[in-house]
């Protein structure tokens, strides 16, 4: 990984974290999506938060 990381990078550590997950959502409002992102499970090491930071 280079200093700056490529979106397929970030992609591949959001799914390995399990931050990324796909399947059937439903938001508060209502609202449905095929995605969720739950950041705080990567920015929960500091390696991972290190990364993001600068992407």
């Amino acid at each position: 990984m280079q200093l700056l990381p490529t979106e397929e990078e970030i992609v591949e550590l959001l799914r390995e974290t399990g931050a990324l997950r796909t399947g059937n959502f439903v938001y508060p409002d209502g609202s449905y999506t095929d995605e969720y992102l739950g950041l705080t499970l990567v920015m929960s090491y500091y390696k991972n938060a290190n990364i993001l930071s600068v992407a």
